[in-house]
This record gives structure tokens, C-alpha cells and sequence, in this order.
């Protein structure tokens, strides 16, 4: 048994001497398993997979940004520089020859008119007109060239002066730039230029429809100038930034690659992943506070859990359980249905085999967890998540053990995960798809349905003993407690009344009341084997052990225990059970056979104290240690003629300190002052239950008889009467 106070040994020098000391726990390794697995269902947000992806291709899965990131859309940049560049007219420079070549064009017209006139072949006008245009780039009209043909050599020679004149006027006068139509132009005011000549109608034609088609452009498109302009407005284009914010989807499965998609994902630095080890440590320490306080609020609300190693496993895989059903639904359009759910349903497990205080913690954790694993996750589902997990924990605490109560609860907690959706989202002023309300509707019933159905199913494997369970194991109506009843009706009641007693003590000190009282019911199965060899099955009867020795009696009596676990075990009786009904007599000593053995022993010879012990072992846990109190309270104080408060107390003390003396309580984890609080209930209970009664006029002189009967034949009949009398007197002072 533990002190209150530190022990003799060497208390450890400081904080971390006292964690170092707690590593090798069970408790330690599995928060240390927690983290490490919480962790891994982060990984693919510190460290996602590398993606290889090309334009033109196709994606094989669809990809979620898992960080916010700004970055530059390349296509967008180029688009927008493309069009700046198009917005730059053409550079152009100056032809210095462009005057020159068109002179030089006239000169060659009238020369290979001169020619043809000269020609003794051609002998028609028309053969000579058709010889002049064949040598000719563009195409004249026919009076020109028939007018050329068969005007006079000095008239020619005026036209064509004529003619360059208005061509040089032409290059000189208009912009003429290549590839515009400002050629088109300048033809068309030459040619409106020539009556200046003073021709007549038909030479001034003729001059200004050469001098138009002889004109070339001025400027010539100048390359090398056009794309350093076009360069200098392209780079004024300022680049094109787009915004990926985590849980956007990047790129659906099936869809093609674009160029987007690809600055998308090098800005995500999913094309070349590297660890970000600043953004991994702060993980690890946030998860390290979130697995502490499970722990933490574990052992403050829930001690008998945090004990347990197999609920306390249970409750570690709900919430890693938890937290990777958030990691494969964050891509689904049902995430808020599945995650309520999941969480609903992980509350109210936790509820069932530890306490709701625990399955609100529970929820508030899932919630962080909720907003570290989903990328985009916003107050809304974070709030959500919190409130149905926390009301799932109170609404399971609330129902009986009755099948109907479950139900209800189902439908109750399927109506709220609805209600609070709906409630979140108007509240965030979002909008939400009723057909994600409906899931979420019927994922809570599912949850309700789902908790309870693990819970049933880990509770024989893993011997939870849940508060359910203990409640069909505590029902009359189970077959050993009804052989109890039958074959050994003083063993029952007396259980009964131990259960009670120890009930009361275990909450005291914060153990399972209803896991005591339910183990003291079975705590002496045992005497089934026998029942009639101890003296509450007796009834007045005839006494078995006054034809047996001692030995053989105390062998009989002690094996009890023995007998109770064997009966256990074959009835498929909790372990936890199974010890309770093993360690509750310890090692104590058979004080009324060793006693007698020793009256009966010949003078000068021992009797050996083992022979009157119990096998044991002692209680090794705080609730065997307060049932073997109760059960040895119980049978002493049916021992007392007159169980006065002060009897009672006198009693308890003397037995308490027996039980500490003889080293019953060592190998508990029951500290003095757990002992303390345990001694004050088991004395208050045993007042309340045999409490002070009236005693009736016609129970009195029963009692002066016997009294009278120790007394000298003279005193006799004065102390009846007088008994008689104020037996009377105070049934009529207390209106009886």
C-alpha cells in the first residue's frame, strides 16, 4: 500500500527525472505510437508524393493543393506580352533609292516603247501593245499603250518628262511604307495630280497613270527595330499572378495537362517535393500537445480508463482511427458528412468504455485534428465537428441500458448532426448541398449504431467490462447469481450487502462503483462448491464442521476462492472479475479454526499458522482491496448485539488496522489516504444499514428475561417489570 506522503526511497530530483522514470510504461509507448501514427497521416501534407506530369498528357489521380501558394501563371504572361507585342505598329526606314527606282522604271517603259517602234516585226498596233505590256511588272490600260505606241517621239518625250516629274513629286511628297496600302493612295493623288501638268486630258492621263505605277515605297520595313519595340512593350507587361489555396483541386483525374496546371504544381512544389523541416517540427509539436492532453484528461476524468491498458488502447485507436478517415475523405464532396460521422461515432465509443467527460475531449482533438489534416478547413467544419462529437459524448451518457433508449439516441443524434450542419453553414453565411445534409443525417445514425456495435464486440476480447455489460452482469437473473439465490440464499444477501458497502467506497475514492458492486456479487462463487459448510447458509442447522477437524474445516473454508475462480473461468467470467474473487480474502488467517486448533492441540506443540491462511494472493488492486474491507466489514458487524455508531466505528477501526498490520493491503496501489476516505464510507454505510430501531413493549421482556436471568432469584421481577413499564412510557413519548 501506498503512502500519501513520500516513502523511504529516494524521490527523484526533478521533472524530468520523474518522466524519465514513467517511460517504460505501457501508457508512454502507446502516446508515443499515437503521435507516431497522427504524424504519418500528416506526412502527405509535409511531404507529398512527387508528381510527373507533362503538357499534353493525361492525369492518373486527382490532386489537392495542400498549401496556400501565389504564383506565376506563365500562359496568362505570355498571353497578355502577346498581345502587347501585336499593339506595336511596324517600325519602318527611309529607301534612299526609292525616287531613283522609279525614274529608272520610267526610263525602261519608254525604252522598250522606242524598241518596239523600232521593231520590223511587229507590224500591227496591237502586236506592238501586247510586246510593250509583256515586259511590264504591272498592268497599264490600253490607251495608254496605245497612245504610246502612236504618239510622236517629241510628244513622248514631254509625257515622259511629265511623268517623272510626278513621280518624283509622289516619292517625295506622300509616306509610302510596304506592305500598307499607302502605295494604293499615293497612286491615286498622283494620278489627280496630273492635270497640273498642263497636258491635255488624254497625254495628262497617260503621264499620271505612269508616273503612279512606276512609284515604289519610300519606307521599307526596318526588322531588327520593330521586334526591339515589340520587345520593350512586351516586357512592360506586368505577370499574371494566380492564387492556390490549400484544398483546391489542382487537376482532376482524366484531365488533360495545361501548362497552368503545371506552374499550379511547381508552385506547390509537387513537381520536385523537398521537406519542409521547420513546418515538420511544428507539426510534431502540436501533435505531441494534442496526444498529451488525451493522456492528461484521460487520467483527471476517466482514471479507471487511463488504468486500463485495454481502454485506453481502445480510445487511442479512435482517435488515429479518426484522423485517417479524415485523411481519405478530404477529396470527397461528402467530407462534412463523412467526418461528422466519423467523429460522432468515435464520441460516443469513447463515452461507452470511459466517460463523456472524455468523449467531449475527444471531440475538441478530432476537431484540431480536423484543421491540421484538411488542407482548406475553415472555422465552419472545425466548429461542426466539435459540437456533434461533444453532444454525440452527452446524448450516449444520458441513455439507459435499455435497447430503446439506444434507438432514440440514434435518431436524436442523426436530427442534431443535421440541424448543426445547417445551423454552421447559414451562421458562416455558405451555402450547403441538401443532399450532404441528408448524408450527414444518416451517417448519424449509422455512428450511434456503429459505437455501439464496437463496442459490444470489443467488449468480451478485450474484457472492457463496460457499464453495460457490468449491468447484465449484476442482474439477478444470471445464472450463477441465480444458483447463488437457490443453493446459497446467505451467501447472496450477505454479496448483496457487500456490493453495496463496496459501491459506496470505491466512487469515494474514485474507482468504478458499478464494476465493485458488480464483482462483489460474485465475490464468494466459490461457496457454491460447498455452501452448507459456512454458517450464513446454515440457518440454525446442523453445523457440518463440529465432525471435522480443523485443519480439514480451514482447508474447506480457504479453498473457497479457489473454487470461485474455477467456477468463473468456466462460465466465461471476466479476468478482472475472476481476480477480484481470488485476492478477496488475501492471505488472511482463519482466526475462529486456528483458534480452535490450538485448544485442541497437546501441550508443547504449534500449530502452523499457514495451514489457517488463504492461499492468496493479496489484493493487487484498489478494488480488490476495498471489497475484501467491505466483506470483512460486513460479517463482523453482524456479530454485534448492539451495532451502535460508536460500536460500529470501534469495530472498523480494529479491523482496518488488523488487515494493514498483517500486510494485506501491500500489494495495492491503495494510498492512507484512499484508506482513510474508505474506513469514514464503509462506517457511514454500515450505521445506515443497521441502524437504531424502536424496540415494541412485547420485545422487552424477552430481553429483561435473559437479563433477569443473570441476576440474583431477588432482583428478578423488579427488573421485568420496570422494563415493562418504560417500554410503554417511551412507545407513547414516540407515538407509538
Amino acid at each position: 500500500m501506498r503512502a500519501s506522503t513520500p516513502s523511504s526511497r529516494k524521490a527523484p530530483s526533478g521533472a524530468l527525472d520523474r518522466l524519465l522514470q514513467r517511460l517504460h510504461r505501457p501508457n508512454m509507448l502507446l502516446a508515443l505510437l499515437l503521435l507516431a501514427v497522427l504524424f504519418l497521416d500528416l506526412w502527405g501534407r509535409i511531404m507529398p508524393p512527387a508528381v510527373s506530369l507533362s503538357v499534353g498528357t493525361q492525369a492518373d489521380r486527382t490532386i489537392i493543393a495542400t498549401t496556400t501558394r501565389t504564383y506565376e501563371d506563365t500562359e496568362g504572361t505570355a498571353r497578355l506580352r502577346d498581345l502587347g507585342r501585336q499593339a506595336v505598329p511596324e517600325a519602318f526606314k527611309s529607301d534612299p533609292g526609292a525616287t531613283a527606282a522609279a525614274l529608272q522604271t520610267l526610263d525602261d517603259f519608254f525604252a522598250r516603247v522606242s524598241a518596239v517602234q523600232q521593231d520590223a516585226n511587229l507590224t500591227t498596233v496591237a502586236a506592238r501593245m501586247e510586246a510593250v505590256q509583256a515586259a511590264l511588272p504591272y498592268r497599264l490600260s490600253d490607251n495608254v499603250l496605245r497612245l504610246a505606241i502612236t504618239t510622236p517621239l517629241g510628244t513622248l518625250q514631254r509625257v515622259k518628262q511629265g511623268a517623272a516629274r510626278l513621280a518624283e513629286k509622289g516619292e517625295a511628297s506622300y509616306t509610302i511604307r510596304t506592305g500598307t496600302d499607302d502605295l494604293e493612295s499615293a497612286r491615286e493623288a498622283v494620278i489627280k495630280s496630273a492635270d497640273t501638268l498642263g497636258f491635255t486630258p488624254t497625254y495628262s492621263a497617260m503621264a499620271g497613270e505612269l508616273a503612279g505605277y512606276v512609284l515604289v515605297p519610300n519606307l521599307i520595313a526596318d526588322p531588327a527595330a520593330t521586334k526591339a519595340e515589340r520587345d520593350r512593350a512586351a516586357a512592360t507587361v506586368k505577370p499574371v499572378q494566380q492564387t492556390v489555396r490549400a484544398g483546391d483541386v489542382v487537376i482532376s483525374g482524366g484531365e488533360t495537362v495545361t501548362q497552368k496546371h503545371l506552374d499550379t504544381l511547381l508552385a506547390l512544389g509537387l513537381m520536385n517535393p523537398v521537406l519542409q523541416y521547420s513546418q515538420a517540427l511544428a507539426i510534431v509539436v502540436l501533435l505531441s500537445l494534442l496526444v498529451f492532453c488525451l493522456f492528461y484528461f484521460t487520467r483527471r476524468a476517466c482514471p479507471q480508463a487511463y488504468r486500463e491498458f485495454s481502454r485506453l488502447v481502445v480510445i487511442t485507436a479512435v482517435v488515429a482511427a479518426v484522423a485517417l478517415i479524415f485523411r481519405l475523405g478530404q477529396a470527397s464532396p461528402y467530407l462534412e458528412a463523412i467526418s461528422l460521422t466519423s467523429i460522432t461515432a468515435g464520441a460516443m465509443l469513447v463515452s461507452l468504455i470511459a466517460c463523456a467527460d472524455l468523449g467531449l475531449v475527444v471531440s475538441g482533438i478530432a476537431a484540431v485534428l480536423f484543421a491540421l489534416i484538411i488542407p482548406d478547413a475553415n472555422v465552419k467544419p472545425v466548429v461542426t465537428v466539435f459540437l456533434c462529437g461533444g453532444v454525440a459524448a452527452y446524448l450516449v451518457s444520458l441513455a439507459s441500458t435499455r435497447t430503446g433508449a439506444f434507438v432514440l439516441t440514434a435518431i436524436e443524434i442523426a436530427a442534431f448532426n443535421a440541424f448543426a450542419l445547417v445551423l454552421s453553414t447559414e451562421a458562416f453565411g455558405q451555402q450547403q448541398a441538401w443532399e450532404v445534409v441528408g448524408a450527414t443525417a444518416a451517417g448519424g445514425a449509422v455512428a450511434a449504431i456503429s459505437a455501439i456495435a464496437i463496442m459490444i464486440a470489443l467488449d468480451r476480447p478485450l474484457d472492457l467490462l463496460t457499464d453495460l455489460r457490468l449491468v447484465e452482469l449484476a442482474s439477478p437473473h444470471q445464472p450463477l447469481l441465480q444458483r447463488l439465490v437457490r443453493e446459497a440464499p446467505g451467501t447472496y444477501q450477505s454479496s448483496v450487502m457487500v456490493g453495496n458497502l463496496a459501491e459506496q467506497a470505491a466512487e469515494a475514492i474514485g474507482l468504478s462503483g458499478l464494476f465493485v458492486r458488480t464483482a462483489a456479487l460474485y465475490h464468494d462463487l466459490g461457496k457454491l462448491k460447498r455452501p452448507y459448510f459456512f454458517v450464513e447458509n446454515q440457518f440454525g442447522g446442523e453445523n457440518p464442521h463440529e465432525k471435522l477437524s480443523p485443519y480439514i474445516s480451514a482447508m474447506i473454508i480457504s479453498s473457497h476462492p479457489r473454487d470461485g475462480v474455477d467456477m468463473a473461468r468456466e462460465a466465461g467470467l471476466s479476468p478482472r472479475i475472476a481476480a477480484v474473487i481470488e485476492q478477496h480474502q488475501g492471505t488472511d488467517l482463519i482466526h475462529y479454526f486456528y483458534e480452535k486448533a490450538l485448544e485442541e492441540a497437546p501441550a508443547g506443540t504449534g500449530v502452523p499458522e499457514a495451514s489457517f491462511r488463504y492461499p492468496g494472493p493479496k489484493p493487487q488492486t484498489r478494488e480488490a482491496a476495498v471489497i475484501m474491507l467491505a466483506d470483512t466489514m460486513e460479517a463482523a458487524v453482524r456479530t454485534l448485539d448492539q451495532p451502535t455508531p460508536v460500536a460500529v466505528e470501534k469495530m472498523v477501526d480494529r479491523l482496518v488496522q488488523a488487515r494493514v498490520q498483517d500486510g494485506q493491503l501491500d500489494d495495492c496501489p491503495l494510498t492512507f489516504a484512499e484508506l482513510r476516505t474508505v474506513r469514514d464510507t464503509l462506517i457511514a454505510s454500515l450505521n445506515s444499514a443497521f441502524h437504531h430501531r424502536i424496540k415494541y413493549p412485547e420485545q422487552i421482556p424477552k430481553e429483561a428475561q435473559r437479563l433477569a436471568e443473570k441476576l440474583p432469584p431477588e432482583q428478578r421481577e423488579g427488573v421485568v417489570g420496570v422494563a415493562i413499564e418504560g417500554a410503554a412510557l417511551e412507545q407513547d413519548e414516540q407515538g407509538g
